[in-house]
C-alpha cells in the first residue's frame, strides 16, 4: 500500500470514528482512538485536546478529482454541432500588416453556438476581443501558426490607474484584464441555509428548510463567509492566521458539489466537503447561473511587443487572456509571448492546458523578472494542466482571496514560484511540477494585515527542482502537506506539525491517481 493508498484509508478511519462519538462534560466530544498509532506514524495527525473540529487539528488530503471542466471530463473537441464562421469572411487579411479587430469582434458577435476559425498567419489586434455568451469558440491553426500580434498595452487603450493594497500607485492591469476575455455574469438562483455543522470529507448537510426550486442532480455551491467574531479565518488558518485585520466581512469560501439525495431536510452530495461546514459560518447551499459556460479560445499565439520590463506595479497591460465569472470554459494549445501577464481566471471549473509562456524580446528587471503574473487561479475548481513557463514572472502560479480546490500540474518553469496571496486560499494542490532552479518556490506577495500567504490543507506533492527548496516559517498552518518535495529546512517544518515526506511518492500525480480511483469505484 502507498503513502495515496494510506491516506484515503485513513479518512475512511475517522469518518467512521466519528460514527462512535460519545458526549462526555461540558457537551464536548471525544473520538475513539484506536488507529492513532498508525497515524502517527504516517506523520499525518497531531491528536486535538479539545476541538470542535477534527479536521483542523490533523493533515488531511482532500479529494482534489473534481477540479477541471466538468468535473474533471476531457474537452470538446467534437464542434459538429456548433455554427463554423471564419474571420476572413469579415474581413480579417492576415499577413497585411492592418487593423483585423473589428472582424475578429464582428465574428464574435454573431450569437448562437459558433466556433470562430481563424487561419495561418498573422493578425493585427488593437482590442479587446470579448467572449461574452455560452457555446462560443476561438480557434486558430496552432501554436506559431495563427499569430495575433499588439502593438499596444491595456492601459494605453483603457487607462486603469489604481493602487495596490500597499497604496502603491499602479494599473489594475497588474493583476486583471486581457486582450482577449471572458466576461461573465453569475447569480444566486436559491438557496438553503444550513442548520447543523457538517465535518470535513462528509457529504450530508443538514438544511432548515428545503427548496422546491432545488432538486437531486442540481449542481449547487456550498459557500461560507468571514464575519466579524464569528471565527471562520481562524478555522481556516487552523487557529494560527496571524493579522487579519485587513480582511473586510464578506470573504467567502464557495465550492461545488452535486445533489445525490434528498431526503428531508438531509442533503446528501456527491462528494465530501472541502472544509467544515458550519452555520455560524453563514453556511448555504446555492444555485448558480452562469451566462458564460463551454466557451474556449484554442490554437494560437499571441504576441506583445519587444520591451523592457519596467518593474513589479509597473506593467502597462501587456495580458493574454481574462475569464471572469465563468464556469466550465478553457484555454487550450495556446502561446503567449513577452506577456506582463499570461491568464487571470476567476469562476468554476476551467481548465487551461497546453499554455506556453515565454519572453524571448523582453529585457528583464533586475536581471530576473520578464512580466508579473503567469497565471492567476480565482474561484475553484480549475485545473492547471500541460504547462510550461519559460520565463520568471514575479507570481509564476498564483492562488488568491478565497481560492479552493485548484489543481496546478504536469508543468515546467525556468524558476517557478507558487504565489500564495493571503486572504485565505486553502486546500490548493501544485502536483508533478519541475520548478527549475527552485529558489523561488514558495515567494508570495499580498498587502498587510491579510493573514498568512496560505490557509490550511494546501498539498504540493512531487515536486522538481535543482536545488532544495526553502518553506518560509510563517507561509501557512501546520495542516498543509508537502510529499516529494526537497527542502532545505526540514526540522523547523517538522516543528511546526506540517506533513513532510521528501521521499518520491508512487503515484507522481496526485490528481490522476484520485480522479482514477474514483472513476474506478464509480464503474459498474
Amino acid at each position: 500500500m502507498n503513502l495515496l493508498e494510506l491516506t484515503c484509508l485513513l479518512q475512511r478511519i475517522f469518518s467512521m470514528q466519528r460514527l462512535t462519538k460519545k458526549r462526555i462534560k461540558a457537551g464536548r466530544w471525544l473520538l475513539v482512538v484506536t488507529p492513532l498509532f498508525l497515524c502517527c506514524a504516517l506523520g499525518l495527525v497531531s491528536l486535538a485536546k479539545d476541538s470542535k473540529s477534527i479536521a483542523q487539528e490533523k493533515s488531511v488530503i482532500v479529494d482534489f478529482s473534481y477540479a477541471g471542466f466538468e468535473d474533471g471530463a476531457d474537452l470538446p473537441s467534437d464542434y459538429s454541432g456548433l455554427k463554423k464562421l471564419n474571420v476572413t469572411d469579415f474581413g480579417a487579411i492576415p499577413n497585411d500588416g492592418k487593423d483585423d479587430t473589428a472582424a475578429f469582434q464582428k465574428a464574435l458577435a454573431q450569437g448562437g453556438k459558433i466556433v470562430v476559425f481563424i487561419p495561418q498567419g498573422e493578425f493585427e489586434i488593437d482590442d479587446i476581443l470579448r467572449i461574452e455568451a455560452s457555446n462560443v469558440i476561438l480557434k486558430g491553426a496552432g501554436k506559431g501558426k495563427t499569430i495575433l500580434k499588439y502593438s499596444r498595452g491595456l492601459e494605453d487603450i483603457y487607462p486603469a490607474p489604481t493602487k495596490n493594497a500597499g497604496g502603491t500607485p499602479t494599473s489594475k492591469y497588474s493583476w486583471s484584464g486581457g486582450f482577449i476575455e471572458f466576461n461573465g455574469k453569475q447569480r444566486s438562483t436559491a438557496a438553503m441555509d444550513v442548520s447543523k455543522p457538517t465535518l470535513q470529507n462528509e457529504r450530508v448537510l443538514t438544511v432548515s428548510k428545503t427548496n422546491k426550486k432545488i432538486k437531486v442532480g442540481d449542481r449547487v455551491y456550498v459557500s461560507q463567509s468571514h464575519q466579524k467574531g464569528n471565527g471562520f479565518l481562524d478555522y481556516l488558518y487552523n487557529g494560527d492566521p496571524s493579522d487579519v485585520s485587513n480582511c473586510k466581512p464578506g470573504l467567502a469560501i464557495t465550492f461545488p458539489a452535486i445533489i445525490e439525495k434528498l431526503e428531508g431536510n438531509k442533503v446528501t452530495l456527491d462528494r465530501g466537503c472541502r472544509i467544515d461546514v458550519r452555520p455560524e459560518w453563514q453556511a448555504r447551499l446555492i444555485t448558480m447561473s452562469h451566462s458564460v459556460v463551454r466557451s474556449g479560445v484554442e490554437s494560437l499565439t499571441m504576441k506583445f511587443p519587444k520591451h523592457e520590463y519596467k518593474g513589479h506595479f509597473k506593467e502597462i497591460g501587456y495580458n493574454g487572456i481574462a475569464m471572469v465569472k465563468v464556469r466550465d470554459c478553457w484555454v487550450k494549445d495556446v502561446e503567449i509571448v513577452n506577456a506582463d501577464s499570461g491568464i487571470f481566471v476567476k469562476g468554476y471549473n476551467c481548465t487551461l492546458a497546453g499554455i506556453s509562456l515565454i519572453a524571448p524580446e523582453v529585457k528583464k528587471n533586475g536581471k530576473i523578472f520578464t512580466g508579473h503574473h503567469g497565471f492567476i487561479l480565482g474561484g475553484s475548481d480549475h485545473l492547471l494542466r500541460d504547462f510550461n513557463i519559460d520565463t520568471t514572472f514575479i507570481h509564476g502560479v498564483a492562488v488568491t482571496s478565497g481560492s479552493n480546490g485548484n489543481v496546478t500540474m504536469d508543468g515546467n518553469g525556468e524558476n517557478m514560484s507558487f504565489d500564495h496571496h493571503k486572504k485565505a486560499p486553502v486546500a490548493n494542490l501544485f502536483t508533478n511540477i519541475d520548478i527549475g532552479r527552485g529558489d523561488r518556490f514558495l515567494a508570495s506577495g499580498g498587502g498587510p494585515k491579510l493573514g498568512r500567504n496560505s490557509a490550511g490543507w494546501g498539498v504540493f506533492w512531487g515536486i522538481k527542482s535543482k536545488n532544495k527548496v526553502n518553506i518560509p516559517e510563517g507561509f501557512g498552518p501546520k495542516t498543509m502537506s508537502f510529499v516529494g518535495v526537497s527542502v532545505k529546512n526540514e526540522d523547523s517544518i517538522l516543528k511546526k506539525g506540517m506533513h513532510l515526506d521528501t521521499k518520491t511518492p508512487k503515484d507522481l500525480n496526485l490528481y490522476k491517481a484520485q480522479r482514477e480511483r474514483r472513476l474506478k469505484k464509480a464503474s459498474p
